[in-house]
């Protein structure tokens, strides 16, 4: 089994994750491959020599995003999926795919999770659900030492009908339906039982499944369509017994998909000054508990003479990104 980790221009957050690895992974001995997508050199260079053990694979965006960062410029909005495509299809047939904003908190036995994957065909077994309920499902079908197995009740599994229904929504056909007492938004939320994008143990077959028509974008309704056409006997799911990530909130790695918060507050700025307290070996120690300490961000704030209201501003941003997650169901209990 190998571990991908996603990464892109927080190499603050991506040490954390690294050095998590190190402290809960038993009994692993496969490859663990950063695929990054714009992360400057030199901090790449910082993370290849405290972690030897690891490829850093480059997307085709790389360069292009990496000298934008570098100029103080927004970087392209690309998204490399074919890359993720690419270097996942050459290797183990079970893998973890984590990304650079989340790290391990708990023990994992990797022979252990690998023979039960093996053994009941699972395709998915999600690490990370944020306390959310509504993503894992409670139709339990089988406890193992580290899993629970799950059979998902999905309202359909015809790939038609789900097009028909939730992407298109031809003729209406959902305002019929809630008329004839059936919730498509309740029921469209249990399709997220059989998805993720990342922070989760995958099959390659079902990876390559979800991601074979997309084109450097992601579209998760038509992924989902994807995945629900693997025959019912193969799509296996189901979660691990507690969580065994975390994520952090404090940044996000752009302000991509982030409009919808109506905040005044640049991320890059902020990223941009974490990456260098970093750099100079200045950043808080990791905790493995908790993510980025607010004072902490307050103090390299003020050491970075930003001006007065800039905490303010990050306060009001990450108050708003954190309520966009509890509006949906999720708990956010690693903050301080």
């Amino acid at each position: 089994m190998e571990i991908y980790i996603k990464s892109f221009n927080r190499p603050f957050l991506l040490d954390k994750c690294l050095a998590s690895i190190k402290k809960f992974a038993q009994n692993f001995s496969g490859k663990i491959i950063v695929m990054d997508d714009g992360t400057p050199q030199k901090y790449l260079n910082k993370i290849q020599d405290k972690y030897s053990e690891i490829q850093i694979l480059k997307s085709e965006f790389y360069q292009e995003k990496a000298r934008a960062i570098e100029n103080d410029l927004e970087p392209p909005k690309n998204i490399p999926s074919q890359f993720w495509k690419e270097i996942i299809a050459k290797g183990s047939d079970y893998f973890i795919l984590i990304e650079d904003d989340c790290w391990f908190c708990e023990q994992i036995d990797f022979t252990d999770v690998e023979n039960q994957m093996k053994i009941f065909n699972l395709q998915l077994v999600k690490l990370l659900w944020m306390g959310n309920e509504a993503l894992i499902s409670d139709k339990i079908e089988k406890e193992t030492t580290s899993l629970v197995i799950t059979n998902p009740e999905l309202f359909t599994r015809n790939p038609f009908l789900f097009d028909v229904i939730y992407r298109k929504k031809t003729c209406k056909i959902d305002s019929i339906l809630n008329r004839l007492g059936i919730p498509i938004e309740k029921n469209l939320l249990k399709y997220y039982q059989v998805y993720a994008v990342a922070n989760a143990i995958f099959s390659k077959q079902y990876y390559l499944k979800a991601w074979e028509t997309s084109q450097n974008k992601v579209n998760e309704l038509a992924q989902i369509m994807q995945v629900i056409q693997i025959p019912n006997v193969d799509l296996n799911v189901g979660h691990s017994k507690k969580e065994w990530i975390r994520t952090s909130l404090k940044t996000t790695a752009s302000k991509q998909n982030k409009e919808y918060l109506n905040a005044d507050f640049d991320v890059y700025s902020l990223n941009k000054i974490l990456n260098e307290t970093w750099f100079q070996n200045q950043f808080q120690a990791f905790n493995f508990d908790y993510d980025i300490s607010n004072a902490f961000i307050q103090k390299v704030i003020l050491d970075n003479n930003f001006p007065e209201n800039t905490f303010n501003l990050w306060q009001d941003w990450y108050n708003k990104l954190k309520q966009s997650y509890e509006n949906i169901g999720c708990k956010i209990t690693n903050d301080r």
